[in-house]
């Protein structure tokens, strides 16, 4: 058999996403940016308030 080798092999292969699947995950990722963002900017103005 010989000596072993010296790395293993890696085969790049790309895989497909459903355009729908794609576009539901950004706009949740966005949303959730956005409403990071909202809550950020409400505690900062808010942020005397007790």
């Amino acid at each position: 058999n010989g000596p072993p080798r010296d790395r293993t092999n890696q085969t790049v292969q790309f895989e497909h996403i459903y355009l729908s699947v794609f576009i539901s995950i950004s706009i949740c990722s966005g949303i959730g940016l956005f409403m990071s963002c909202a809550f950020l900017a409400f505690n900062i103005h808010f942020r005397s308030h007790r």
